[in-house]
């Protein structure tokens, strides 16, 4: 009979132990759902881009403001570089690099290009020609199927 006293007094405890069990899952379950509204409620406030701008008007219009200073500080620096490089004095001192340049190194001014060079632009005119031939093909071939193709819808 012992035996049987303690399958009785083990089968109450398990089921306290399982009603426990389940009021954490309960517990556990409502705070879950809990942070799944707040994260629901973050991911909309984060991707509306009105609330967005509002929040950070401030810093957007800053960063807005440099970029377009740093675009307009580029363009003015090309200018004045290429008024810089267009003034007669820069001009005539480039014209006298080059002269001195020619005088030093005569061989450099008109040298015939390479056989290495002549063979590339060979290889190029040639991939260019072929393209440019089975690109016409297809083109005339395209419009001889459109032409057949409207003849034969008129009967």
């Amino acid at each position: 009979m012992s035996g049987e006293q303690d399958k009785g007094t083990d089968s109450p405890s398990s089921d306290d132990k399982a009603k426990a069990l389940e009021g954490d899952i309960q517990e556990i379950r409502g705070k879950l759902g809990g942070m799944v509204s707040e994260l629901d409620h973050r991911r909309h406030d984060l991707f509306d881009v009105k609330k967005q701008l509002g929040r950070h008007a401030v810093p957007l219009t800053l960063a807005g403001v440099a970029l377009l200073g740093l675009a307009a500080g580029g363009v003015a620096l090309t200018v004045r570089r290429h008024r810089q490089r267009q003034a007669l004095g820069a001009r005539l001192v480039r014209f006298r690099r080059a002269l001195a340049r020619m005088i030093d190194k005569p061989e450099r001014v008109a040298n015939a290009p390479s056989a290495q060079w002549k063979m590339a632009t060979a290889v190029a005119a040639a991939i260019v020609s072929v393209v440019a031939k089975r690109w016409v093909e297809s083109a005339i071939a395209g419009r001889a199927t459109a032409r057949g193709n409207r003849s034969e819808a008129r009967p």
